[in-house]
């Protein structure tokens, strides 16, 4: 009977911390971010004044980070739209969940220009996969998504779309 006791006790302390452990690991679970799908087609972004739709018939807004290898992988090719679409009419805006100092700096490192950077936190954009594209008419309305890495067909549809020729 003596025996007993003292397995009882531990057998309820490894429960104890076993039911704690749950509950911490179910709590850091809840708290990471979700994956949030860029917004549809038609949908409207919201937010800083600096987004300045309507001053051009479409806008891209690229959502990059300085820690995401896809991103700087792309650079070349983001380099490309930029000069591109510019005598087109179309600005190009850099948005990062990351402080806008290292986003403006991370873009001009690479030689993209921008019309300007500002954080995603003031738009209503809830994606936070890099890279992501998203072309935008006058009204802020979404005309077109491309998220990742492009391949050459995807990176051709970007610059025609965006160019003002469709």
């Amino acid at each position: 009977m003596t025996l007993a006791k003292p397995v009882v006790w531990n057998v309820g302390i490894i429960l104890a911390c076993s039911v704690l452990m749950g509950a911490l690991i179910v709590r850091k679970i809840e708290s990471i971010p979700r994956a949030v799908a860029p917004p549809e087609p038609g949908e409207r972004i919201k937010g800083s004044s600096a987004l300045a739709f309507q001053s051009s018939r479409k806008t891209i807004l690229l959502l990059t980070a300085s820690t995401c290898h896809f991103c700087s992988e792309s650079m070349p090719f983001y380099r490309r739209v930029s000069s591109a679409v510019r005598p087109h009419g179309t600005r190009m805006i850099g948005l990062s969940w990351e402080p806008v100092e290292r986003n403006a700096a991370y873009l001009s490192s690479h030689g993209v220009e921008v019309d300007g950077v500002i954080s995603a936190a003031q738009t209503s954009l809830t994606v936070h996969a890099t890279p992501t594209l998203l072309l935008v008419d006058h009204e802020g309305r979404v005309l077109k998504v491309w998220s990742g890495r492009l391949d050459e067909a995807s990176e051709a549809e970007v610059l025609t779309a965006a160019d003002g020729t469709n």
